[in-house]
């Protein structure tokens, strides 16, 4: 079993907030018969500033910690991503954390704000399309 949208990273959102925490639901994870995970942390400015740059470095420590405590987990990550105007500046910063990558076209996990599909939704994906990103939402 594969799950592509998990918040495991510790300290990152409002997934677990210390290492011990992210081990206890990577045991859970493994109870389940998980037995690969995508740790997606949202990416929301303002909110949860994740970017690239510090989620690889907290995957590859979370990774480590996973080997030594034993658990057959294996970890891949991306983020989930909040539709705001934002986003296209870490895109042109290129921060922004894909789920896939393949062949040159990147897939993105979009999350949309609570309870709305906001006006320029449709544009923003068009946009994101334009430049060979799939969204997945």
């Amino acid at each position: 079993m594969i799950d592509i949208h998990c918040h495991l990273l510790p300290g990152l959102d409002d997934g677990p907030a210390t290492l011990d925490e992210a081990l206890a639901l990577a045991g859970a994870l493994v109870a389940d018969g998980i037995t690969h995970v995508v740790a997606t942390p949202h990416v929301f400015p303002g909110r949860f500033d994740n970017r690239r740059s510090g989620i690889g470095p907290a995957a590859q420590a979370l990774q480590q910690a996973l080997a030594q405590a034993g658990l057959p987990l294996q970890l891949r990550w991306a983020g989930e991503v909040r539709l705001a105007p934002e986003a296209l500046d870490l895109l042109g910063a290129q921060e922004l954390p894909w789920l896939g990558d393949a062949a040159g076209l990147r897939t993105l996990l979009l999350e949309m704000p609570d309870n709305q599909v906001p006006l320029g939704a449709l544009a923003f994906v068009g946009a994101l399309q334009r430049q060979g990103i799939t969204p997945v939402l």
